[in-house]
């Protein structure tokens, strides 16, 4: 994205299990310090069922002795109407990541993971509407950082 301030790479998820939505409003994102670009923020996936629950692992396959860190990316992208309601449980392997989270109308906000983790195992993540949310979760970005042992010295100048 030519957009993006640190040159990252944004890939649309390969799901046909998910609806897509967007918007071509304006994106508050002062409040995400990791700024994502804003077209990024104005697209959104969904599970087509209200009750549904949104499934993705951050690796496709175990890697011996790297670690990942996550950070995702949520805002509401539909004008709620006063009988509907969007919030949602986020887990790791079935543990407590976060939440509940309820994204905010058209305003940019992020979670990212605590610590780092093993890319030694395969990992799910998932996004569990609340009993009394009549929509599924959002999702509008994931951002995944593998952390890198650098050996030696690097530098960009001898003197430096």
């Amino acid at each position: 994205y030519p957009e993006d301030a640190f040159d990252r790479f944004w890939l649309s998820p390969a799901s046909i299990r998910l609806d897509s939505i967007n918007t071509t409003l304006d994106i508050s994102l002062e409040t995400d310090p990791y700024m994502p670009p804003l077209k990024v923020m104005q697209m959104a996936d969904t599970n087509p069922s209200s009750s549904g629950t949104i499934q993705w692992t951050p690796l496709d396959s175990p890697n011996q002795g790297s670690y990942f860190f996550m950070c995702i990316h949520f805002a509401e992208l539909k004008k709620l109407n006063a009988n509907e309601s969007r919030a949602f449980e986020i887990t790791l392997d079935k543990g407590h990541f976060y939440g509940p989270m309820t994204p905010t109308y058209l305003k940019a906000t992020n979670v990212c993971s605590p610590d780092i983790y093993s890319t030694q195992n395969l990992h799910l993540v998932e996004y569990n509407p609340i009993t009394s949310s009549t929509l599924s979760p959002i999702v509008n970005a994931i951002e995944l950082y593998t952390v890198v042992q650098l050996s030696g010295t690097l530098a960009t100048d001898n003197r430096d």
